[in-house]
């Protein structure tokens, strides 16, 4: 099973871990590239900022569009089809809305 991190102190514990790791190994490029940024944002902000990349949660972009066309009063976007999901993006990217 896949942990999932709600606590920034204990995803941040973990990815010092890693980043020390990266260094003994001799990849410090990589322990002070983008895993720094990203623990520099967690201690920042903490977990609320991340970025997600839907391509990669499509349950959960699913339900913002159903939520978008709810309160547009459009229907449930989840039981359309995927020439009228496309069509409906399509013409909001395009609009000024």
């Amino acid at each position: 099973e896949i942990p999932i991190y709600t606590d920034s102190k204990e995803m941040l514990t973990l990815l010092k871990i890693l980043h020390r790791s990266l260094h003994e190994c001799g990849d410090g490029l990589i322990a002070d590239g983008r895993l720094q940024d990203l623990m520099r944002r967690i201690k920042c902000f903490g977990m609320h900022l991340l970025t997600l990349d839907v391509r990669q949660e499509s349950g959960r972009h699913l339900m913002a569009m159903d939520e978008i066309c709810a309160h547009l009063d459009l229907g449930k976007f989840s039981s359309w089809g995927e020439e009228k999901k496309i069509k409906f993006c399509v013409q909001e990217i395009q609009s000024s809305r």
